[in-house]
């Protein structure tokens, strides 16, 4: 699981840099379709934001987040996220933005031999969670997840996606589609499940603002405009059906895909 809470900056997102044509004599400049324009500065923020996951970040993870950030600031304590955990992991399970793989290291698996894959932009991330793991069957992708993944689809049973959506670029609205790929993934009538840091129509505290500003204003959060609101329209447009609850300033969701 990736809580990418106390990152120094960025979040996960495309890992591609690319520039608009040059334009020809006889372009309208306000006719360039506005789409191309800010794709590298998302790209540029993304690779940036992830190469923090150091190696040394990553030993100090887990006490910083999950007996620092997530209990302290956003008010939702470790036991929501194993609860979650512990409840929603299938015997094929992908987690999104790993972390550490503190919560696939302690969660309760429906059967002692469970697969899992990790998918991650950051290699060191990938490494530390996947010797975490090794006593489980691991596969390890490097992919990002504001593009299709490149595995198999409906071919896991569960993705997990913690602490993940509020560190990648763009609204929700924009974002969104991050959850359309995870549902991708999973068979007919498959969990994706996770948790995000909100800004608004949650209780926020004035130390979570102020946190929530200085980590925004460092490119470590991109949560300013998520709301509760939109993070429901997402879960109910790419999903048959979903559970939605808050803890502290945390949305913690679980979704199914069409059986």
């Amino acid at each position: 699981m990736a809580d990418w809470l106390a990152a120094p900056a960025g979040a996960h997102g495309p890992h591609r840099t690319s520039s608009p044509p040059p334009l020809k004599e006889h372009d309208d400049v306000r006719r360039r379709p506005r789409r191309q324009a800010p794709r590298p500065v998302l790209d540029q923020q993304v690779i940036d934001g992830q190469s923090g996951y150091s190696k040394p970040f990553l030993t100090l993870y887990d006490l910083v987040v999950y007996r620092g950030t997530a209990p302290l600031l956003w008010r939702c304590p470790p036991a929501v996220s194993r609860k979650l955990y512990d409840s929603s992991v299938g015997a094929r399970h992908m987690d999104i933005g790993v972390g550490t793989g503190y919560l696939l290291h302690h969660a309760k698996f429906p059967v002692p031999d469970p697969r899992i894959t990790l998918v991650d932009l950051n290699r060191n991330s990938l490494a530390h969670t996947a010797h975490r793991l090794r006593r489980h069957q691991v596969d390890t992708v490097r992919a990002n997840i504001l593009e299709p993944l490149p595995v198999a689809p409906r071919s896991h049973d569960s993705v997990g996606m913690s602490y993940l959506l509020h560190c990648v670029p763009g609204s929700l609205r924009e974002k969104g589609i991050a959850l359309a790929h995870a549902a991708a993934v999973v068979k007919p009538g498959g969990i994706v499940f996770g948790t995000t840091v909100l800004s608004g129509g949650v209780p926020v505290s004035g130390r979570a603002r102020r946190a929530m500003r200085s980590l925004n204003k460092r490119g470590a959060f991109h949560n300013d405009a998520d709301s509760l609101d939109d993070l429901r329209a997402q879960l109910d447009l790419h999903f048959d059906r979903h559970e939605l609850t808050v803890h502290g300033c945390v949305g913690v969701f679980r979704a199914w895909t069409a059986a």
